[in-house]
């Protein structure tokens, strides 16, 4: 691995290297001054080995490149965006038809109450004259006798 390659890798404890020679390891340190890492070997004790040595990292989360990182959050990123604009959308279209509902179903109940209510009015008027035509046939007949 290259200085510029070391650079650019987010290390991390518990991150796995191979070595040039096909041993892997664990890393628990890691010097930037220096750019070495110090890596605990399976059955050993850590040792500090610079950056030439190191044939690859692996990462325990799975990125070892900011870059890489970087763009990963971004896909996160974009896909929340996305998903908090279809939840939006959703949001509006609900409210958009509970306006729209309760107002169509506020003026069908009022419409239904007002017909009604004029039915009602005219059955109260036919009553009305039929009770003042009994009432006028009763005093003719009380009268005539």
């Amino acid at each position: 691995m290259t200085e510029k390659e070391f650079l650019q890798q987010v290390w991390r404890p518990y991150d796995t290297v191979v070595m040039d020679n096909g041993i892997k390891g664990r890393v628990q340190n890691v010097c930037f001054s220096t750019r070495s890492v110090r890596i605990k070997m399976a059955d050993g004790i850590p040792e500090w080995f610079r950056c030439e040595l190191i044939k690859e990292h692996i990462s325990a989360t799975g990125e070892t490149e900011d870059l890489g990182i970087i763009a990963d959050l971004h896909e996160k990123l974009m896909a929340a965006q996305k998903r908090i604009e279809d939840l939006q959308a959703i949001k509006d279209k609900l409210e958009e038809r509970l306006r729209k509902g309760n107002l169509s179903d506020l003026m069908s109940a009022v419409n239904s109450i007002a017909g009604e209510i004029k039915l009602k009015k005219k059955r109260i008027e036919k009553l009305e004259e039929n009770m003042e035509k009994v009432t006028n046939l009763v005093d003719q007949i009380l009268h005539d006798q």
